[in-house]
């Protein structure tokens, strides 16, 4: 311990003082006697000393000084003391208890105990300390435990509150009515007539009050429940008091499940449900409540008029604000409204491509599970100009294009692009999809984007490695498919848990070489390859769609198409020729199958 002789630190303002031993001032003391920074402005070595102590006597030192009676310049005894900012010396009052020596720091008992108490110590001694003493002892009380009785009166008490709290909200009673009848309306058990009679009261309780109670999650279950076991005169009531709230309805995160059961099981609304939605798609699309129910309403329910004139949206804000106010009595597809408006088409092309970048930009857009957004991207690359068209695959769309093939519009949107990008870019659309060919070649959109990559793709090594390796020797390892997948310029994105998320998209197993070859749809991938065009092998809209492609394919491909053909069977003939002769006996007994062979 640092003495007078070592310099001790003083009370002066400026902290520590000229010695070793951290003083405690006004000022922040940070030098110690083992070279750390003191705490609570006791010295490292006072406070080994407090513990080293083997009378167990605690020391009434630095930690009382730093009491309201210290900082106003008093001590316990109400003495007046002084300080010696120039040579750092211990400040002396009329009570000799307090030396200069950190280690006779002991206190007279009556200023220990009462510095202890005005410190604030928790632990009722007086080492300025609110944790227990050395030894551990516990000088805190047990806690009573409560006997079952107490616990049933409190239990009691609490459902009381709760049940007091529930009728002060509105509409309680009808809640609870309805929720009783809920109960025994939602069993499967429950007869038919007696299910009548139930929907009756039910409908004697909610008429007039649907549209308070149906955004309240206890409620919201109790009306889909009555929209699925009424019959059309009772759903058509639900229905028509909750008119003109369904984008609300669709937005909440229970009211949505409410919108998707009027789609269903309320023909009569499903025109004013999605007249409704008008208007507000681009803002839903991303919603994570909202988007299902678009979803649902475009491609389950809406016809091709009404989807016409949900796209309207999309095509910009003077363009759909001129269709959207009811001037046009019938929606027509965008090339029919481009060839009767041929002023239009820079201003919508542009704005239609504004509006895909912003959308292709977002993490968050749903372009897996959007068939709304794969009808839009596919809209643009038929109309736009091939130069615009590149720009778009190129920046926001080559390496995203397995999410797109599970739909008839995606995967036709996949083969223009394909079609329209260039090699570089063709090179990172097929890497893309390494890992899923399988899946790819069985879905029946997806394989004609295969199909395209056959005769549109020039470096015929690319397409070997990354479309026909895969199929006829399986897939590469996982976290190899899934590195050469995410590989993007704009960051890394895992596709295949897209594709996972995606209902249906990714939810059949992986088949082997040899069941490829016996799938009706993987089989006219290597078909294609083998015979060509054919008809007798191959899909007449696929087919139609290829010969349309022609035109674009002749602008955007310089090999021939015989070299391609040449170059690609040269290439997979021996890995096939092996795979078809280890698996004779089972490709022979299919119909698929034996066309390969």
């Amino acid at each position: 311990m640092g003495g007078r002789a070592a310099g001790a630190g003083g009370l002066g303002r400026g902290g520590a003082g000229r010695g070793r031993g951290g003083g405690v001032g006004r000022g922040p003391s940070k030098a110690t006697t083992s070279g750390r920074p003191a705490r609570y402005g006791v010295s490292g070595s006072k406070r080994k000393a407090e513990v080293d102590d083997d009378d167990g006597s605690a020391d009434d030192g630095d930690d009382d000084w730093d009491s309201a009676e210290s900082l106003s310049g008093e001590d316990d005894s109400g003495a007046g003391f002084t300080f010696d900012e120039d040579d750092g010396d211990e400040a002396v009052g009329e009570d000799d208890s307090v030396v200069g020596d950190d280690e006779d720091f002991e206190g007279s008992s009556d200023g220990g105990s009462d510095v202890g108490e005005k410190s604030g110590d928790s632990d009722g001694d007086s080492d300025g300390d609110d944790h227990d003493d050395i030894d551990g002892s516990d000088s805190k009380p047990a806690k009573k435990e409560r006997t079952e009785e107490e616990k049933r009166k409190v239990r009691q008490e609490q459902k009381k509150l709760l049940q007091e709290r529930r009728a002060s909200k509105p509409n309680a009673s009808i809640v609870v009515r309805a929720k009783q009848i809920w109960e025994k309306l939602r069993m499967k058990s429950t007869p038919a007539n007696e299910r009548s009679q139930l929907m009756a009261e039910m409908m004697e309780v909610l008429t007039g009050k649907v549209h308070e109670v149906t955004f309240k999650h206890d409620m919201a279950r109790t009306i889909q429940c009555a929209l699925k076991y009424g019959n059309l005169k009772q759903r058509e009531a639900i229905a028509g008091e909750l008119k003109g709230s369904y984008v609300a309805l669709a937005s909440s995160q229970y009211g949505r499940f409410i919108a998707s059961r009027i789609l269903n099981y309320c023909p009569n609304h499903r025109p004013l449900v999605i007249d409704e939605l008008k208007g507000h798609l681009r803002r839903l699309l991303f919603h994570a409540h909202a988007g299902p129910v678009i979803e649902e309403a475009w491609s389950r329910f809406a016809n091709g008029a009404q989807r016409a004139s949900l796209l309207e949206e999309f095509y910009g804000p003077q363009f759909a604000l001129f269709r959207l106010g009811g001037t046009s009595s019938k929606a027509a597809s965008l090339a029919s409204m481009l060839a009767a408006e041929p002023e239009k088409r820079a201003a919508t092309l542009d704005a239609l491509r504004a509006t895909l970048e912003s959308l292709l930009s977002k993490p968050s857009t749903p372009l897996a599970s959007s068939s709304l957004l794969h009808r839009v991207l596919l809209d643009y690359l038929s109309q736009a100009a091939p130069a615009h068209a590149t720009g778009l695959v190129s920046g926001h769309l080559r390496d995203k294009l397995p999410l797109l093939l599970h739909t008839r519009d995606g995967a036709r949107a996949a083969q223009m692009a394909l079609l329209l990008s260039g090699p570089k870019d063709r090179r990172h659309a097929l890497r893309s999809f390494r890992g899923l060919v399988g899946r790819i070649a069985c879905e029946p959109f997806g394989h004609a984007v295969l199909l395209t990559a056959c005769e549109a793709v020039d470096d015929t090594v690319a397409v070997a490695k990354y479309v026909f390796t895969e199929l006829i020797k399986g897939p590469p390892p996982p976290t190899e498919a899934a590195g050469a997948a995410g590989a993007s310029e704009d960051g890394p994105s895992d596709l295949l848990a897209a594709l996972a998320d995606n209902s249906g998209a990714d939810s059949r197993p992986t088949l082997t070489p040899a069941q490829l070859l016996r799938d009706p749809h993987a089989s006219r991938v290597v078909l294609f390859l083998l015979a060509g065009r054919n008809t007798r092998y191959q899909v007449g809209h696929v087919l139609a769609e290829l010969q349309t492609d022609d035109v674009l394919r002749a602008q955007t491909s310089k090999k021939d198409d015989d070299v391609r053909r040449k170059e690609l069977r040269t290439a997979v003939a021996p890995q096939l020729l092996e795979l078809a002769t280890a698996n004779v006996e089972e490709l022979i007994r299919t119909q698929w199958g034996g066309r390969v062979l």
